[in-house]
């Protein structure tokens, strides 16, 4: 176990449970600081890609990756419906690298598929607008993979350069049976969420866009 794969599991687990269990009641605050994760991944993984160094290998892949996460914390935190809308598409590009990995799919054909999952995701989000049920779904599944690699992470299961293949994929490619651990976990998230009394509807006049 390295420390930096202990640091991001310890961040992965703490923002994964918060988003998986309190995505809903905490959204426009969870948001930004999940953005920013998910957005520190997806700028080192297109590093990776694009000159073919291992996930996080470089401090130029560190670097993209820190700037990535922090235009996307900015976007979700100033506009509303763009953080919606990125919140489907990274649940939909971690999903759809995650069922390449099923097939022991990786590098560009997986990151395709990913982004048009993302793309789909993205579509889906801004036509169902922004009922209860959708942003229950999307924090739980996003929330719940995160938390699991961050286990694994912690542990030493997996290196931080197994991320390079998403997160879910990093999880597959371990041992499918941690994709059991996702779905069970991903449920409870849904059923925790949907229990919390006195949750109204997501109001975006409460939060600034533009």
């Amino acid at each position: 176990m390295s420390l930096e794969g202990f640091l991001l599991g310890v961040i992965a687990l703490v923002v994964g449970a918060g988003f998986c269990f309190y995505g809903f009641k905490f959204f426009l605050i969870l948001l930004p600081l999940w953005a920013f994760v998910a957005g520190f991944a997806v700028g080192a993984q297109a590093m990776a890609v694009l000159f073919g160094d291992g996930f996080l290998a470089t401090v130029t892949g560190w670097v993209i990756g820190f700037l990535t996460g922090a235009v996307f914390a900015v976007i979700s935190y100033l506009w509303f419906w763009a953080a919606v809308v990125i919140l489907g598409a990274l649940v939909g590009y971690q999903l759809g690298l995650g069922f390449m990995a099923l097939f022991g799919l990786h590098g560009f054909g997986a990151v395709a598929v990913g982004v048009i999952v993302a793309v789909v995701f993205a579509i889906g989000t801004i036509v169902l607008g922004v009922p209860r049920a959708l942003v229950v779904a999307l924090t739980a599944l996003g929330g719940a993979a995160t938390m699991v690699a961050g286990v694994l992470l912690i542990v030493g299961t997996i290196k931080p350069e197994s991320l390079g293949d998403g997160v879910v994929g990093a999880i597959i490619y371990n041992n499918i049976l941690w994709l059991l651990v996702f779905a069970v976990v991903a449920a409870l998230g849904i059923i925790w969420q949907l229990r919390t009394p006195s949750i109204q509807e997501l109001d975006r006049t409460q939060w600034r866009y533009a």
